[in-house]
């Protein structure tokens, strides 16, 4: 899924770019993983993107290498805090309350207990991703 989504991201651009792109987060470096220094990643016009240098050892000495992405990538690292629910052992591992997102979009909260035992025949089944809520701590005074 998350190849999917980088792939879309450059659209059209793709098969200029796809040797230079990292699978895992999308930037797209000059030196990834340390081609040949002559070999360069094309950046294309028409993308809003984010860029940084970053600097890395290539085993012989420290090298600095330019890297971008588009910004529709941004917070693809951790999907933005959302656990995806593909099997039952993506479920929380204990009861708490959750944001999550039905099969038709939308976006609740729920009280999520770990006694169900049979998932596919609870409303959970309809649920593709979650984020647990973290309460705040109680008041001291």
């Amino acid at each position: 899924m998350k190849e999917i989504k980088i792939k879309e991201a450059y659209g059209e651009h793709w098969d200029k770019v796809k040797s230079y792109v990292c699978l895992e987060d999308g930037w797209c470096s000059d030196k990834w993983p340390f081609m040949d220094p002559s070999s360069s990643c094309p950046v294309i016009s028409g993308i809003e993107k984010d860029s940084e240098y970053k600097r890395a050892d290539d085993g012989e000495r420290m090298v600095d290498y330019f890297t971008w992405r588009p910004t529709s990538l941004q917070g693809i690292e951790d999907n933005n805090g959302w656990l995806h629910i593909e099997s039952e052992k993506d479920l929380p591992k204990e009861d708490c309350s959750c944001v999550v997102i039905f099969d038709n979009g939308e976006i609740d909260v729920q009280r999520f207990f770990v006694n169900y035992k049979d998932f596919a025949n609870t409303p959970y089944k309809y649920i593709t991703h979650y984020q647990v809520v973290k309460l705040p701590q109680p008041p001291i005074y």
